[in-house]
């Protein structure tokens, strides 16, 4: 790939990040999990940039570079839509504990949902960290 390409790779990958970054500033994670039509671009763009980004931090600044990681792991918060109506519902009905209360199977989706929740933020994890140690060992370190 030539500079000038690879410069507006990199520029492209800050404004998805700028992007993302401003709707990780006005939510709150939540175990029941956030509606994905709020990301403003999909989740893999997100990922590529986020993995571009920390390609070219190298060993730069590490607040950045932890900032970078939670928010590829944060991706694993943001679910489809209908299944964050679903858990959210789940959790109100479990929040008011009415054991007379028909919507228990609301909440019995809304505890699957958060343990895929849980499960994808862990794999998100994995992931990055990998990556990321491979990054380090360099182009001529065996696999």
């Amino acid at each position: 790939m030539d500079e000038p390409e690879h410069e507006a790779k990199v520029r492209a990958a800050e404004t998805i990040l700028n992007d993302y970054g401003a709707v990780l500033a006005e939510v709150t994670p939540s175990v029941s999990g956030l509606p994905a039509s709020l990301l403003p671009h999909d989740r893999e763009a997100i990922k590529e940039a986020i993995q571009l980004l920390l390609w070219e931090l190298g060993d730069g600044d590490e607040r950045l570079r932890d900032g970078l990681i939670q928010g590829y792991v944060f991706l694993g918060q943001f679910i489809p839509d209908h299944e964050a109506d679903i858990a959210a519902q789940g959790q109100q009905v479990l929040r008011g504990a009415d054991p007379e209360s028909n919507d228990w199977e609301q909440a019995d989706q809304a505890a699957r949902i958060a343990g895929r929740i849980k499960l994808d933020m862990e794999s998100l994890l994995e992931e990055i960290t990998l990556l990321l140690a491979h990054d380090a060992r360099g182009p001529s370190s065996p696999s």
